[in-house]
């Protein structure tokens, strides 16, 4: 009894996994910023970093779907302002679940890891280095026959150079010399921070 009631669990799981893996690939736009430390604004302003990338995606049935992306990453206007011109570009491998449903709006949730390779330049001075990365997030796309137009908030866990904000009677739009980064010993520190991320992006199914 308890044999064959596991089977029929494990029936669904088996259908899935037996469904053959359904290549697309796509490209996308977007940014992220981490949010001002000091304020408690919701102004995702700090550090802020714009880009675009390509991506490839295998589905299994329906709800199951893996993907690998790189995206390439700059500093905006203000930023470099500040005092810190960066380039960024990110490796990710990331698992999501589409949710099924009758109408052409497609919800989904991921989540991914991978590492980010940045180059950030302070004056004369000039960091290098390669530096783990991770996200979360959920979105939606739109199906019009093979081509799914998509559009996805995510959480990222990354680095962010460490710099002050002493100066707390500017306006946060005014970025004064006491926001540029921390220099020791010719090395940039980096500190572990979460940045809010947009993105939207245009898919094909083949």
């Amino acid at each position: 009894m308890l044999v064959a009631v596991l089977a029929l669990a494990a029936l669904p799981l088996s259908e899935a996994m037996a469904e053959p893996w359904s290549p697309s690939a796509g490209v996308r736009i977007g940014g992220y910023g981490f949010r001002h430390a000091a304020d408690s604004s919701l102004d995702w302003q700090d550090c802020r970093m714009d880009g675009a990338g390509v991506f490839a995606q295998l589905d299994r049935g329906t709800p199951l779907y893996v993907q690998l992306s790189f995206d390439a990453y700059h500093a905006t206007g203000p930023t470099i302002a500040s005092g810190m011109d960066r380039l960024s570009m990110t490796t990710i491998g990331s698992a999501g679940v589409r949710l099924e449903n009758p109408t052409p709006f497609w919800p989904h949730i991921e989540i991914g890891v991978g590492a980010e390779w940045t180059s950030l330049e302070i004056g004369e001075v000039t960091d290098r280095r390669v530096l783990p990365v991770g996200v979360i997030g959920t979105g939606v796309e739109i199906a019009i026959h093979r081509v799914r137009l998509g559009a996805t908030l995510r959480v990222m866990a990354t680095s962010l150079p460490e710099h002050g904000h002493e100066d707390l009677g500017a306006s946060k739009h005014d970025i004064g010399a006491s926001d540029a980064p921390h220099v020791y010993n010719e090395e940039i520190e980096f500190v572990v921070e979460v940045a809010g991320q947009a993105t939207f992006s245009i898919r094909y199914d083949f």
